[in-house]
């Protein structure tokens, strides 16, 4: 096979589809991929790739991203995750970086978030700003969570998944905490009502049968729109309470 000049591997993506078929979020990153010019090559199944120039590794296949880029001659590009509005930005710009395409970074960036900015603003603006969360899950994405909450104005914790869990989110309720964003089984003990925001790996409360990816630019308006919908759903259950 012939090597590429824009060819691209990104190892360490979870899978995030229960339905089947390829990771939604695979289908994103090649996306934001060829946005800068670059093909991204055998994303789902990083381990058969032929060939690639680079190879982007996420936080949790350090070793595994180093290893292949050995194998196939190609340059390591250890990133953060593309997680919210400027995690995404960020991973953009460190991609392109190293990958010699700032500049059509910059004019991908400029356009895609002329689109998305507008779309979300509005639930931002009149639902979530002024909000408070609590998150239980993966360390490595309570980093991104903290960022996409300063970005909307909205305060999240982390919040420790124990057994007593049920009892500590009614003690952030009653502190004020609107939102607990935890993985389904969390969920299922601690918040059955509508102030649960599921995010999992895969997930196991919600299908989709449409393109919902947790990365990217579109995976920050899939948790946009989660949140919202978990607020309105919630202000509309305790109005049914009162």
């Amino acid at each position: 096979m012939t090597r590429t000049a824009d060819g691209a591997i990104v190892v360490g993506l979870f899978g995030s589809s229960p339905e089947g078929g390829p990771c939604r979020d695979a289908a994103e990153l090649r996306r934001l991929l060829a946005g800068l010019g670059l093909r991204a090559e055998e994303i789902d199944h990083p381990l058969a790739a032929r060939c690639a120039d680079a190879v982007v590794s996420l936080p949790y296949a350090r070793p595994a991203a180093a290893d292949i880029a050995s194998r196939l001659g190609a340059r390591l590009v250890e990133t953060g995750l593309p997680f919210g509005i400027a995690g995404t930005t960020r991973w953009i710009e460190e991609v392109a970086a190293a990958t010699g395409c700032a500049q059509r970074a910059a004019a991908f960036v400029s356009s895609e978030l002329d689109d998305l900015i507008p779309r979300v603003e509005p639930a931002i603006a009149h639902v979530l700003r002024g909000r408070s969360a609590a998150f239980v899950g993966e360390p490595c994405f309570l980093e991104g969570w903290r960022g996409l909450g300063t970005e909307i104005g909205l305060r999240l914790d982390a919040a420790d998944g124990g057994a007593d869990m049920r009892a500590r989110w009614e003690s952030l309720r009653e502190r004020g905490t609107d939102l607990l964003i935890a993985p389904g089984d969390v969920l299922a003990v601690a918040c059955p009502g509508a102030a649960g925001v599921e995010f999992d790996f895969p997930s196991r409360r919600r299908c989709s049968l449409r393109d919902a990816p947790y990365l990217g630019y579109r995976g920050a308006a899939v948790l946009l729109e989660r949140l919202a919908n978990a607020v309105e759903r919630s202000e509309g259950e305790r109005c049914r309470r009162s």
